[in-house]
């Protein structure tokens, strides 16, 4: 279905056809390792790299997230990166080909030592972004809306990708405020899975008190070919709404409520995930 979306396919028989032609493509590109090729070839980053992996597991590390990525570099300080996982994943790669020992090992041994030795990768990378949402939250809260403020203009919204920005050392995804105010401002301040809940004043200008969220968290924008700081995917809740969907036991209905909520505009943005794949991250 969502390839029926994103590809004007009239079928599930042309959908299917046509991924089907494009892991071909990604096989006969990944034999001779052509990266530029590879790169063009639209399929998930994280889908592409196990695919590769699979097949070619003599030439391709079996770390797909870039975020993971990134962070193992940064602690082998590699200064020389690539603009893109497959690019960096070879510079990790050359590393382990420098030494006598780590040359010996097949991909899937470094990838081990690389995670049994840098063990607090994936904790890092959820406290930096925990710190960047806290950021994007106070910076909101300081500054007064004022009467005569528009929202955002949406079709000046970045779609493109932003480099990332480093926060208490660790690399994480740029969050714009402009872009949370405008969607707060078209929420009318309403806490979106439900109008009906109390909210607080604001000290600076007395509107009702709500937070942004990014439906689809920023950590997940390596698996996206488009912004994920876009209005489309941020939703307004009460402060209980939001520490629940982060922290609750389970925020399932929240995220079923919400998501069919903002379907249509995720789609429209270029932010195609289904309902199940979100809950699994949440997960």
């Amino acid at each position: 279905y969502r390839y029926n979306l994103n590809f004007g396919c009239s079928d599930y028989s042309s959908a299917f056809e046509l991924i089907k032609n494009r892991i071909i493509e990604l096989l006969r590109e990944g034999e001779s390792k052509n990266i530029e090729k590879i790169n063009r070839i639209r399929i998930s980053p994280m889908v592409r790299g196990k695919i590769l992996y699979l097949y070619y597991p003599e030439k391709y590390l079996p770390v797909y997230s870039e975020a993971d990525v990134d962070y193992f570099l940064e602690q082998l300080e590699i200064k020389e990166k690539g603009s893109n996982i497959l690019e960096k994943q070879n510079k990790l790669i050359e590393w382990k080909n420098e030494d006598t020992i780590t040359k010996a090992w097949s991909m899937l041994e470094f990838q081990r030592f690389l995670y049994n030795i840098f063990p607090n990768v994936k904790r890092d990378i959820i406290n930096a972004n925990q710190v960047a949402d806290s950021i994007l939250q106070e910076k909101i809260a300081n500054e007064a809306f004022k009467d005569n403020e528009y929202a955002y203009i949406k079709n000046k919204e970045i779609k493109k990708k932003k480099k990332l920005v480093k926060v208490n050392g660790t690399l994480v995804y740029p969050r714009d405020s402009k872009v949370a105010r405008s969607a707060l401002i078209n929420s009318n301040f309403e806490c979106q899975f439900n109008v009906s809940h109390e909210r607080f004043s604001r000290k600076t200008d007395g509107k009702p008190y709500t937070e942004a969220h990014h439906l689809v968290p920023l950590s997940e924008h390596y698996n996206f070919d488009v912004n994920l700081d876009q209005e489309a995917n941020i939703v307004s809740l009460c402060c209980n709404c939001h520490a629940q969907i982060h922290k609750g036991k389970d925020s399932s209905n929240m995220i079923k409520k919400l998501y069919n909520l903002k379907k249509q505009e995720l789609h429209n943005a270029g932010i195609d995930i289904t309902e199940e794949e979100l809950l699994k991250i949440y997960k």
